[in-house]
């Protein structure tokens, strides 16, 4: 019961983020007002809570429900995964750095620099592949074969 709740959590919030991150996406036009900048950061708002909860969700169920750590932790593709989701986070956190720097105190038009539209489309493929990734490893597949 607990490892479906918990795989239930972690996708929920999975979800919420990839809402979040498509909702800023598709508002991240070349210029904004101030009333686009003000919206976009309680998406993002949203989004890094969604991201920080499915970190403590699939971390729990890593290490506490459901299978055995050890089928994870021997598993190169799940540090793959595990990997490339610090990636997400670390490309969140440098798109807000830039989309921060971007917004002086002239609210009226703001320019959004092209590398922010950049890194919201890489987030969504970095995105994307994780749960391929997750498929697999659950699969046991990248597990190392004895024989």
């Amino acid at each position: 019961m607990m490892y479906a709740l918990f795989r239930l959590l972690h996708l929920a919030t999975l979800l919420v983020y990839t809402g979040a991150l498509l909702i800023s996406i598709i508002a991240s036009k070349p210029t904004i007002n101030g009333e686009d900048v003000e919206n976009l950061a309680k998406v993002d708002l949203v989004g890094s809570l969604a991201l920080v909860l499915a970190f403590f969700f699939g971390l729990s169920l890593w290490l506490w429900v459901g299978k055995p750590p050890d089928f994870y932790s021997d598993n190169p593709l799940f540090h793959v995964k595990v990997s490339l989701f610090f990636v997400l986070i670390l490309l969140a956190l440098l798109r807000k750095y830039l989309m921060r720097r971007s917004v002086g105190t002239d609210t009226e038009e703001i320019s959004v620099p092209s590398a922010v539209r950049v890194l919201l489309r890489v987030e969504m493929v970095v995105l994307v592949t994780l749960p391929i990734l997750a498929f697999l490893a659950a699969r046991g597949i990248g597990l190392p074969t004895t024989g």
